[in-house]
């Protein structure tokens, strides 16, 4: 039986055109610098869809109080998740979308537009992930050009 299914065709589906582009909009998440990310910064359909993808697919943590409630914000949003320690299943799924782990992890910023609205518990949520830890130290800073590029 074995060697009559090696003969016949894989049945693996070919993904969408929807898929591909849920695919792409995923990596461009992932591949932006910003740690944190608002809803409010994901206009399009597509864009939320990639995102709740990557909640999915244990790369992003949704909390309805990432940021204070203020009138131009919502306070729902993201975090990029980084696992404390070298976790070969988080590699694999960030390859998965073709974005390289080092250089992932590498690019990380928290822009300081969004650190000054974090909540409390945005704020619990980021300490609890040691690579966010010295991203929340005051003393790393960075300036306002490095804000422009993460948004």
């Amino acid at each position: 039986m074995e060697e009559l299914e090696e003969f016949l065709p894989s049945h693996e589906q070919v993904p969408t055109d929807y898929e591909l582009r849920i695919k792409k909009a995923a990596q461009h998440i992932l591949e932006n610098c910003c740690g944190i990310i608002s809803t409010f910064s994901l206009t399009e359909n597509i864009k939320r869809d990639a995102a709740n993808l990557l909640v999915d697919e244990c790369l992003l943590i949704f909390t309805n109080d990432l940021f204070e409630n203020a009138d131009d914000v919502d306070p729902e949003g993201f975090i990029k998740y980084v696992p404390d320690e070298e976790d070969l299943m988080f590699y694999a799924r960030v390859m998965k979308y073709n974005v390289n782990p080092v250089a992932y992890l590498e690019n990380i910023t928290l822009p300081k537009v969004w650190k000054n609205r974090l909540s409390a518990n945005g704020i619990r949520m980021l300490r609890d992930m040691k690579f966010y830890q010295n991203l929340l130290d005051p003393i790393s800073s960075f300036s306002d050009d490095e804000s422009q590029n993460c948004k």
